[in-house]
């Protein structure tokens, strides 16, 4: 382990990390308040695809960019303007719904859709980043366990978070203010405080401390050695493919799921509070068994069978008879439940594996690979559902999973991933151009 991964950086993180969790909150309390005011107000599937395309999809379109960028430029200072202009996004969105009167429903719907789309670009260089500074400031042997604890908090966050919408957008509608805003811009705020206190270690003091060699390169070569680190593991790569078909094929469920709950099971928006409530309680509890196992043997195999319990929780969804919420409710706490097992092991796999130097270009091809068609994805599903049926769509969906889980297992060489070890950091060629801070280029 490298001096500079210390019990202080472990604390420094902790406390970054709590002040993030904060600023989550907010976020999904505002994210919950506009898809349920998209829904109500439109009552269209095509607005809810076009708003998680903006919101989630151009993230996947950006996170390549963003990773190689965010291994040349200074992390601290991503992470921190990144918070603020989130929070002047939320500001626009604030004036927006305030002075809604001056436009029409339909400007007033892609005037939001943009910004969610700004909120999503600046997502994805704060989120790599995010991400990038764990195998730095976490010791190896707490990596499962930070992962755990994350997806516990972010349970807690998601429970608390869609309740509190639901219930701020009874008291505060949208259609009268953007009161309910504001508490996003707070919380962002509340973010980059942190980072005014805390020391996130120097990419290049690591590297030199280690051994290595820094070496400029070309965005271009930047990018590549991301990739030739992905191909260069058996296992790797079917390991992502998998991830990126699951994504594709849970898409429908996830981006017309409150539209599902409204229209065809006429469900009001703590009917849909309570499905994501259940969910979040199935990823607090999973998070927290991961945080107290010690030991994961076999994580890709753990990955997979969560990925077929994972599919059944949709099914259970799927099949819910009309207006019975507590049902779907249990289908939507098996599908959660299942997410931070699969996740965590993923995310372990490559903090383990992946050199730190090399985080920031790899984290993102890894996120923009396994996400690559979800916009494809959330584009599609409002026009399916309307050819097929959302019942029709969704088994169609999960018939499809089975089958690619099941042959990605026995036919790839995705089992050999179980038998990498960990990777040490390269001392021959570092790619870490000397950029010190964000703008440069």
């Amino acid at each position: 382990m490298s001096d500079l991964i210390t019990k202080q950086t472990y604390r420094s993180y902790l406390f970054f990390w709590v002040a993030q969790i904060l600023s989550i909150l907010g976020s999904t309390i505002v994210q919950f308040v506009i898809i349920w005011w998209i829904v109500v107000r439109f009552v269209n599937p095509l607005y809810l695809s076009i708003a998680y395309l903006l919101g989630i999809g151009i993230q996947v379109i950006f996170m390549p960019i963003a990773g190689v960028l965010i291994d040349r430029w200074n992390r601290k200072i991503v992470l921190g303007v990144s918070d603020g202009l989130q929070a002047v996004g939320a500001i626009f969105l604030i004036l927006i719904f305030t002075f809604q009167d001056q436009f029409t429903v339909n400007t007033m719907f892609w005037v939001v859709i943009a910004l969610i789309g700004f909120r999503g670009i600046i997502s994805s260089f704060h989120d790599t980043a995010a991400r990038a500074i764990v195998p730095l400031m976490v010791p190896r042997k707490h990596l499962s366990r930070i992962n755990g604890l994350q997806f516990i908090f972010l349970g807690l966050v998601n429970i608390i978070g869609p309740a509190l919408g639901a219930l701020l957008y009874y008291v505060f509608p949208l259609t009268e203010t953007g009161f309910i805003i504001w508490i996003d811009v707070v919380t962002f705020i509340i973010a980059v405080l942190p980072l005014f206190i805390i020391t996130i270690p120097d990419i290049e003091t690591y590297i030199t401390m280690n051994g290595g060699k820094i070496q400029t390169k070309s965005f271009l070569r930047d990018f590549l050695d991301g990739i030739h680190i992905l191909r260069s593991k058996q296992g790797l790569l079917p390991l992502i493919y998998v991830f990126t078909l699951i994504n594709f094929l849970e898409i429908p469920i996830i981006v017309l799921g409150p539209i599902f709950v409204y229209s065809t099971h006429l469900g009001e928006a703590i009917d849909l509070a309570l499905i994501l409530g259940a969910s979040q309680i199935g990823m607090l509890l999973s998070g927290i068994w991961i945080l107290v196992k010690k030991d994961w043997r076999r994580k890709t195999f753990v990955i997979i069978i969560a990925l077929y319990i994972q599919i059944f929780g949709y099914f259970l969804q799927v099949i819910t008879p009309n207006g019975l919420f507590w049902f779907m409710s249990i289908g939507a706490f098996i599908f959660g439940a299942t997410l931070p097992i699969s996740n965590a092991m993923f995310r372990t796999i490559f903090q383990v594996i992946v050199p730190p130097e090399l985080q920031g270009r790899v984290t993102s091809i890894t996120a923009a690979m396994s996400g690559s068609i979800m916009p494809i994805a959330m584009l599609i599903s409002g026009p399916l559902a309307d050819m097929l049926g959302y019942i029709e769509l969704f088994l169609l969906s999960i018939v499809l999973a089975v089958i690619v889980i099941t042959v990605m297992w026995l036919f790839t060489d995705l089992p050999a991933l179980d038998k990498l070890r960990e990777m040490t950091i390269q001392k021959e060629t570092i790619p870490i151009p000397k950029v010190p801070s964000v703008g440069q280029s």
